[in-house]
């Protein structure tokens, strides 16, 4: 059974780069990436590492800021999509944390990833769980 980190809602949410989806043939993954001033080294290994999120993907609206938060019932929220989702592990480079969302096909629309190719957003937590596979390695783009 996965161990549960206590967490309460929306426990983190930082702003993301969208980048590419990638479908396989049990599981799609959207890639993200988070500026290195947004996260510590430490929170990206406990939130991003063999992780089990469950949160919210978000795309904002062209040109406005995702670090912006925005006013309640004024908030300009592109796409929301809400679920489950495995984080297997992280890489850095001087200026960003980069890693992907899986999802269980069977869990999701697919056609609702075409939302998030290549925009900008935020990743919103509410949960961290350690995946029921153990992170492994990182799972090549099925």
């Amino acid at each position: 059974m996965a161990k549960r980190k206590p967490k309460t809602e929306d426990a983190l949410s930082v702003a993301v780069a969208f980048g590419g989806i990638s479908i396989g043939e049990d599981t799609a993954k959207v890639g993200f990436s988070i500026d290195r001033e947004a996260m510590s080294l430490d929170e990206a290994e406990s939130n991003l590492c063999g992780k089990r999120i469950t949160g919210r993907l978000v795309v904002v609206a062209g040109g406005d800021d995702p670090n912006q938060q925005p006013l309640p019932g004024m908030g300009d929220i592109k796409h929301e999509l809400k679920a489950v989702f495995d984080v297997k592990g992280f890489r850095c480079t001087p200026k960003l944390f980069a890693s992907g969302a899986v999802f269980q096909l069977s869990t999701i629309q697919v056609e609702e990833l075409g939302h998030f190719a290549k925009k900008k957003g935020r990743l919103i937590v509410s949960t961290v769980e350690e995946a029921a596979d153990g992170g492994g390695e990182e799972e090549s783009e099925d």
